[in-house]
């Protein structure tokens, strides 16, 4: 699979262009994910990027749970679901340069699992974005963590026409630490359904954590102290009257190496994020050279290094 992939698409932004523009690495790869229309955006979550080459991650709930992005795309004609991009470093005011929509031209998420996981392909840019470096590993208990997400974000249009738009957004990028509280390695509320597919809040490897995560902060990257990406944004709880601390769960990033990515003219075409970060595109850590992925043709079986002792999904 994927023997002939495109060359990364669009111009790399280097260090003196980010210097240049007042553009943020942070906010250039975690963005809002948006269902934009003629007259106005609408934030149904946060997305962040893997890859140079399009690629984002965000969570599965965020398209098809309840007033997701399809039913909101149903609801509205001639919308589309985008990336948008915020990437200013200088206050709230997106550049003209920025402020404008990247279309998702395709996403797939592992129904089969019941992973909250989604991975979507944008469109051709004229940037390349900066992709964020993807663990395979899971975190110990006791991790100390950061989440980052656009929480509720308030997007008003202040001029512009077609894809680049001036906008204000607020608040901007938000983050909120704790640490790893507990692991979940055969994942929560684990059941199948009538065809056989795992469904349940959290069915595949997950963890919880004792930071905040708001509305709007689904999809966003959790990362661990060495800034790599060890999970995903799924569900955060308020803290309860007496309660100690905030609860959050995580999705686990092992399950993000089994998605599907449809590629070539016409998307007739489908590799992998793990043959993706095998071939060097998708940016991993040390931890990836113990992850292993088979296909018998029918099922899909990875193999992963938990905390203490290597286990079988």
């Amino acid at each position: 699979m994927g023997t002939d992939l495109p060359p990364p698409e669009g111009t790399p932004i280097g260090i003196q262009a980010f210097k240049k523009l007042d553009l943020s690495t942070a906010n250039s790869s975690i963005v809002p994910l948006v269902v934009a229309t003629p007259e106005t955006i609408y934030c149904v979550g946060t997305a962040f990027c893997i890859s140079s080459i399009g690629l984002w991650v965000t969570a599965r709930h965020v398209l098809e749970g309840r007033g997701g992005a399809i039913e909101l795309q149903k609801q509205n004609k001639g919308s589309h679901l985008a990336i948008l991009w915020v990437g200013s470093g200088a206050g709230q005011d997106v550049p003209s340069l920025i402020g404008g929509t990247v279309p998702v031209s395709a996403f797939a998420r592992h129904p089969a699992s019941g992973s909250d996981l989604a991975i979507l392909k944008t469109k051709r840019s004229s940037f390349n974005f900066p992709a964020l470096t993807l663990s395979a590993a899971l975190p110990v208990v006791g991790t100390p963590i950061v989440g980052a997400g656009y929480p509720q974000i308030d997007i008003k249009s202040t001029g512009g026409n077609g894809q680049r738009r001036n906008l204000n957004i607020t608040p901007n990028l938000h983050t909120s630490s704790g640490r790893v509280l507990q692991l979940y390695k055969d994942g929560r509320d684990k059941f199948k359904d009538l065809d056989g597919n795992f469904t349940g809040k959290l069915p595949t490897v997950c963890f919880e954590t004792s930071a905040r995560f708001d509305s709007g902060m689904s999809g966003g990257p959790v990362l661990d102290h060495k800034n790599t990406v060890c999970g995903v944004i799924s569900t955060g709880l308020e803290q309860s009257l007496g309660g100690a601390h905030d609860t959050s769960f995580v999705s686990g990033t092992p399950y993000i190496f089994m998605l599907n990515v449809r590629y070539g003219k016409g998307s007739e075409k489908t590799t992998t994020v793990y043959e993706l970060a095998e071939r060097g595109y998708v940016p991993t850590d040390e931890s990836f050279e113990r992850l292993r992925m088979t296909d018998d043709g029918k099922d899909v079986h990875l193999y992963y290094d938990a905390p203490g002792q290597p286990r079988q999904q």
